[in-house]
């Protein structure tokens, strides 16, 4: 199509006709607060997937004190554990995906995900891991009496002075 020379004129904002104007102002303000709502939705949803999260970590935190109570150690996974106290493994409430489970030391472990939102609750607990950029919150298994009497009985080359002493002649 040849333009033959005629400019096409561009309609100003004054050669819209009042009604149509307030048609368009109307329909501007409809989209956004339909774009608003959706966004406020979303946000509303994240947090309460990252609640989700952390409660998950708090179930598979007790498991996991369960499981060491137990069997006097921690578990090399959560799949070693977890059919043994539930019956379905926790997962990431929107990816669906397993919750990261490292241990650590023989007393202390990592449960990790990715969390949705910056909520306050979760950047109270929650430390960020560099390399996955997942978040994460370590624990220590509290060790009880008889693990401590196990691991002098285990290792012997390293006696504490505090633990026992015992009393010569009766005294």
């Amino acid at each position: 199509m040849e333009n033959n020379g005629q400019a096409t004129a561009i309609p100003s904002a004054s050669s819209i006709p009042r009604k149509s104007r307030k048609k368009i102002i109307a329909v501007t303000i409809i989209v956004l607060l339909i774009i608003s709502g959706f966004l406020v939705f979303k946000y509303i949803q994240s947090a309460r997937f990252d609640q989700k999260r952390l409660s998950d970590i708090d179930t598979l935190k007790v498991t996991i004190e369960k499981y060491y109570k137990d069997y006097k150690i921690l578990p090399v996974s959560i799949a070693a554990f977890s059919h043994i106290y539930t019956t379905t493994d926790p997962i990431d409430p929107e990816t669906k995906k397993d919750y990261v489970y490292r241990k650590i030391s023989p007393t202390e472990y990592k449960l990790c995900t990715k969390f949705s939102t910056n909520s306050q609750e979760a950047l109270k607990k929650v430390k960020k891991d560099k390399e996955k950029g997942l978040g994460c919150i370590t624990y220590r298994v509290a060790l009880n009496i008889d693990t401590a009497n196990l691991n002098l009985l285990l290792n012997p080359a390293t006696p504490s002075r505090a633990v026992f002493r015992i009393k010569e002649g009766g005294k």
